[in-house]
């Protein structure tokens, strides 16, 4: 990919002319940033960057139409679900800073279930934090339309706030969006992101979510219940048949089976995995699991059980 770099030192206004020739759709990323004189300490002067325009001819190939839809009305998805992809799988956690990227430690813990960020105070040296959670299991299909949400509480006000879905093993390839913008939030309260109809450019291999906080304050961040799933899945339901001699619910972070008569039970995670056998006692039978999805077996019935 072409990367052109402009000198403005000095200067008010200037204009910069980037060429690209590629038989190839094109993701134009613009990154602005600048060394701004400051105190001895290391601290920012405020300054203001303004980007008038910035066009993209079309040569041989444009990249395919998107299809996107308003997602103000919508709400967060629910994390234990088997539509979401990030539900109960391994991520690693990376946080760098411009303008050299070096990776810090220390500055992050957790998963797509709860992230917590630590954000430093900006600096002459450091003045882009941005952290990322990587999914190296999951799979992105490529023109497959995608939908994510996710629930974010800071202690600090933070406005300009992105998220951006990159390919694990290609920083260069993301999903775009239609709600790729920024967004603001308010100190102590609780703000929910939905983005939908994403479409990836091409099949990705790990899925890595960046939420770059620019040069935001310092701050504790915690990022909730992280939601990526196709945008035509829906969690199936599956119902007690009438004429079983059991009921199966669950309530209290805890399978309940109550049944007229004894026998064996099976009960199975979501990816097919046996988590526990029990036998069954004429009345109500306890069973208690993390959260989660299981398949709760008896007999040739199928029953689903979800815990949150």
């Amino acid at each position: 990919h072409n990367v052109n770099v402009m000198d403005l030192s000095g200067a008010t206004t200037e204009n910069g002319l980037s060429c690209f020739h590629q038989a190839q759709y094109i993701i134009l990323n613009l990154a602005m940033g600048g060394q701004f004189g400051g105190d001895v300490d290391g601290t920012i002067e405020s300054r203001t960057m303004q980007v008038d325009w910035v066009r993209v001819y079309q040569d041989i190939v444009a990249y395919p139409e998107s299809r996107f839809y308003n997602s103000a009305d919508n709400k967060p998805f629910d994390y234990v679900s088997e539509c979401n992809l990030l539900n109960g799988k391994t991520s690693e956690i990376s946080s760098y800073f411009a303008p050299n990227w070096k990776e810090q430690t220390a500055l992050a813990t957790g998963d797509a279930r709860k992230f917590e960020m630590t954000l430093p105070s900006p600096t002459f040296e450091r003045w882009q934090s941005q952290f990322s959670l990587l999914f190296p299991d999951v799979r992105i299909k490529k023109d497959v339309q995608y939908d994510m949400s996710f629930s974010l509480e800071s202690d600090a006000d933070l406005s300009k706030v992105l998220v951006k879905i990159y390919d694990g093993k290609d920083d260069v390839a993301y999903i775009p969006s239609a709600d790729f913008q920024n967004h603001d939030f308010v100190a102590g309260k609780k703000k929910d992101v939905v983005l939908v109809g994403m479409v990836a450019p091409k099949d990705m291999d790990g899925v890595k979510i960046l939420f770059d906080f620019g040069s935001n304050p310092a701050a504790t961040v915690t990022v909730s219940d992280i939601v990526l799933k196709e945008k035509n899945c829906y969690p199936t339901l599956v119902a007690n048949n009438e004429n079983d001699k059991f009921e199966v619910y669950c309530e209290g972070g805890r399978i309940v089976i109550d049944t007229e008569e004894r026998g064996e039970a099976e009960i199975y995670s979501v990816d097919g995995k046996i988590v526990k056998r029990i036998s069954l006692q004429d009345g109500q039978n306890y069973i208690n699991v993390a959260e989660g999805i299981y398949i709760v077996k008896i007999g040739c019935r199928n029953v689903k059980c979800i815990l949150r």
